[in-house]
């Protein structure tokens, strides 16, 4: 039997959401481990105040921005949908099971691209911010 075209895209971006908050925890791990050896050496530089200012600044944004990203719930929500927060767990089981009859999965989706949308923006923005702290971090070196 054929899976219907919203289960595909329940799995599609269920698979998504996971992908964004794995790069998330490895961004987090690396800028976690990078720390204090990168400002050790930095400090040792003796940069100008604003230097060391900026770089901080790239590292404590794009630490906010992967821990945004990592928030459990965001989006907009669907009512009386799979993703309604207001249903209790009992409902959510009833719509499930009647998937065929009651429930529009449209929304659904929908909710979830949102989630998605909003989720790959803050891991762009994140990733942007690590370019620029490595760059500044690197070309602090050469100063």
């Amino acid at each position: 039997m054929a899976e219907s075209p919203h289960a595909a895209a329940l799995k599609m971006y269920d698979g998504a959401l996971r992908a964004l908050d794995t790069k998330s925890q490895i961004y987090l791990a690396f800028l976690t481990i990078t720390m204090f050896p990168a400002f050790g050496r930095l400090a040792g530089l003796e940069l100008p105040l604003i230097v060391r200012a900026g770089e901080m600044a790239l590292f404590m944004g794009a630490m906010l921005s992967f821990t945004i990203c990592l928030y459990p719930r965001r989006g907009r929500r669907a009512e009386n949908g799979l993703f309604d927060t207001s249903l209790k767990g009992e409902r959510v089981a009833v719509l499930l099971t009647e998937v065929g009859e009651t429930l529009d999965l449209g929304p659904n989706v929908a909710t979830l691209h949102d989630i998605y949308r909003v989720k790959a923006r803050a891991v762009a923005f994140g990733i942007v911010l690590v370019a620029l702290y490595a760059t500044t971090v690197a070309c602090s070196y050469f100063l």
